[in-house]
């Protein structure tokens, strides 16, 4: 009786320990007509941390964090070099005009960064959270161009609400 304990404890574990890592993900979606640049800004390890660019053509979708969004905030840019339009907000990341992975929001000048603003994404107790870029003067609180934010069973996040940010770089 206690060698089949043992075993079964032993199959227990083992399952512990090669089980999957649990699904959580930061994705982006570009619901506009153009290709965008897009960027993300979180707490890490270090500190403030921005990561981009993932660009999106019309109607793609990327994954841009696959981990577990232990945070209750993120944030997003996107931008079209071609019109000119940004979605972002008032906290400022560090980002380049490369691909790029950097650590730290101050002195983004003079450390050889461009400092650019990121709209805040509340995502509550959610484990992941999505991202729409979209156009649309019907849905979005002011602006033509902006982003909403939805939790893994595609229901708006109540702690968020339509953003719209219309600024040309």
């Amino acid at each position: 009786m206690i060698r089949f304990c043992a075993v079964v404890c032993l199959v227990a574990l083992s399952a512990l320990i090669v089980a999957p890592p649990a699904h959580a993900w930061m994705k982006l979606c570009n619901k506009t007509p153009y290709t965008l640049r897009t960027a993300v800004g979180f707490f890490g390890l270090q500190g403030w941390t921005s990561a981009g660019w993932w660009e999106l053509t019309p109607q793609e979708c990327k994954i841009t964090l696959m981990k577990p969004l232990e945070k209750r905030y993120y944030y997003v840019l996107a931008k079209d070099p071609q019109s000119g339009y940004v979605a972002g907000g008032k906290n400022g990341f560090c980002t380049q005009e490369y691909d790029f992975r950097i650590e730290g929001t101050h002195l983004c000048e003079k450390r050889g960064f461009a400092k650019e603003w990121m709209g805040e994404i509340d995502k509550g107790k959610h484990a992941e959270a999505s991202v729409d870029f979209i156009e649309d003067t019907a849905v979005l609180e002011f602006g033509t161009f902006g982003y909403l934010a939805y939790d893994s069973e595609g229901k708006l996040l109540p702690e968020s609400k339509p953003v719209g940010i219309e600024h040309r770089y």
